[in-house]
């Protein structure tokens, strides 16, 4: 699949869903966000979605991050009234190349109001699984989960990161890390190996365990 817009490939709202065995690029601007596999809970439970074996490589796009941002995947929770959350994805065993700016990152939610870990939190995505891939040659941060509850990322490999970073000093800091969380409770970060994070600034880390 040779994407021409935003994304390469888009599931919106769609629970049950495997997505295997292809290869994906993405080329083109890179002044507008640009994605491989973009997944989206927008006001919805998202359950059941499996990305597995896909060979995604060059995908251009500008340097956002975060809700919306450019990358190889991307997961979108979205929505406050109702909450968009997912519920059981599965992201293993990929092969994620050359893309601008994240590899792979989940946003589990909108809600910034994250209790302790002790309590219950219900707008935080659970049943994330990020396993088995392989990431390199990439403008930002390889593996983010943000807004999960109990993500298990392991058995992983990033390598050549943060290759478009800039100073903090700078107005737009542009901030990347191996991997890391934000925003989560409970994830597990474990047997991975992270190597030739780039550092112009700011970051620039294996491993990252960040505020909120």
């Amino acid at each position: 699949i040779a994407g021409t817009a935003p994304d390469a490939v888009l599931l919106e709202n769609a629970s049950y869903v495997t997505v295997e065995n292809l290869e994906i690029t993405n080329e083109g601007a890179t002044d507008t966000q640009r994605r491989g596999v973009h997944v989206v809970a927008d006001g919805v439970l998202v359950q059941g979605v499996t990305l597995e074996r896909l060979d995604i490589h060059d995908v251009d796009g500008d340097l956002s991050k975060d809700t919306g941002g450019s990358g190889g995947i991307q997961l979108d929770a979205l929505g406050t009234s109702p909450e968009g959350r997912f519920d059981g994805v599965t992201i293993i065993d990929n092969q994620i190349e050359n893309v601008s700016r994240s590899g792979i990152f989940v946003v589990g939610t909108q809600d910034d109001s994250r209790p302790p870990a002790t309590e219950q939190w219900d707008a935080g995505s659970t049943g994330i699984v990020v396993s088995g891939n392989s990431l390199a040659h990439l403008a930002g941060d390889g593996i983010v989960a943000t807004g999960t509850v109990g993500a298990l990322l392991e058995d992983n490999t990033v390598t050549d990161g943060s290759r478009a970073g800039t100073s903090y000093t700078e107005p737009n800091a542009i901030c990347d890390a191996g991997i890391w969380a934000w925003n989560a409770n409970s994830s597990v970060i474990q047997d991975n190996v992270v190597s030739d994070m780039e550092f112009n600034g700011c970051d620039g880390e294996g491993y990252d365990v960040d505020y909120n």
